[in-house]
């Protein structure tokens, strides 16, 4: 008898058991719910966290979401800055305006990126300091501007195009603005302003001083060709690094520079410069040379464009700038 109670007794309390156990299996997050709310250092942890999701939002503000303008389409392609930039305005402007006082007035902005438009037809995203672009933005402010009825296609005609330029911005109502310059070596600056929901704003202003900055901006530099006589080095860039010459092609391409270049105009127009070579001087100088892969023979060199004459020679007018083009032809070979 006895022993049937004994039995009796651990058969409940084995049933017990499994039964409290099978309680605390089925519920297992809720001793870890109450074990993470009286944690006060969990919650530190999580509110610092919020914090900074907050601070990446705002470094996000003015980067473009939402529908882009039509006359934006493809710029954000080449970048934009990790955080914003912004141009401040104490009254209430919603736009960019040519003022009653000639200046060039903008609205409370973020400038999201300034894109250079470089000789030899690359688009490369400014990587100047917020305060050198602020900078920027103050000199165009200082100045008095006049209004154009049209895109000033009658442009300077001894006069290069030093510099052409795209800076993207956005206004405090997240319309886009777009404002494009042309600099020419003649100090004249063309500008052409597109903003949503407003007429385009054609304006042109002669400065001196804002021409010296975005020449310095755009890291140009005059180079005197004559100086090419002389190199100590010449290398190509092929396959992504560079290849030296050897003396012969050296030596025709000064022979090249030195009597069969001609100034023009920087009015390159699309050509393809895909062929980039560098000249080391014997005073250790590099000059950085862009050259097109097509038959149009134009140079870039330092801030001014050359184009290679034609041969005299009937069916070899192409000789001078095919000779040019061989150099990368030949050394891909020889990389092969």
């Amino acid at each position: 008898m006895k022993s049937a109670k004994k039995a009796l007794v651990l058969a409940i309390l084995v049933v017990l058991s499994v039964s409290l156990y099978a309680c605390r299996e089925d519920n297992p997050s809720l001793p870890q719910e109450d074990l993470k709310t009286a944690n006060p250092e969990t919650e530190n942890r999580e509110g610092r966290q919020e914090d900074l999701i907050e601070a990446d939002e705002e470094d996000k503000q003015g980067q473009p979401t939402g529908d882009i303008p039509e006359f934006l389409e493809n710029y954000f392609e080449f970048g934009t800055y990790s955080k914003k930039i912004r141009i401040p305005n104490a009254g209430n402007m919603e736009c960019v305006a040519v003022t009653g006082e000639n200046r060039l007035e903008l609205p409370e902005c973020n400038v999201l990126s300034i894109l250079f438009n470089t000789l030899y037809n690359d688009i490369v995203l400014y990587e100047g300091s917020p305060e050198e672009i602020k900078d920027f933005f103050g000199e165009i402010r200082k100045l008095e501007f006049q209004k154009e009825k049209e895109y000033a296609d009658t442009l300077p005609l001894n006069a290069d195009c030093v510099f052409e330029a795209d800076s993207i911005m956005v206004n405090k109502d997240s319309d886009y603005i777009r404002i494009h310059i042309r600099s020419f070596s003649d100090a004249m600056h063309y500008f052409d302003i597109y903003q949503e929901n407003q007429e385009v704003i054609y304006a042109s202003v002669e400065s001196a001083s804002l021409l010296d900055m975005v020449r310095t901006m755009a890291a140009l530099k005059s180079v005197d060709i004559s100086r090419l006589e002389n190199i100590e080095k010449l290398e190509a860039f092929i396959d992504h690094s560079w290849l030296a010459l050897d003396e012969e092609k050296k030596e025709l391409f000064q022979f090249i520079i030195k009597e069969k270049v001609k100034k023009i105009k920087n009015y390159s127009g699309g050509c393809p410069f895909e062929y980039k070579l560098k000249a080391t001087l014997h005073d250790g100088e590099a000059v950085d040379i862009y050259y097109v892969s097509d038959s149009c023979g134009a140079l870039v060199i330092g801030d001014s464009t050359y184009e290679i004459e034609l041969a005299p020679e009937e069916g070899g007018e192409f000789k001078y700038r095919d000779q040019l083009t061989d150099f990368f032809h030949v050394l891909k070979q020889a990389v092969k």
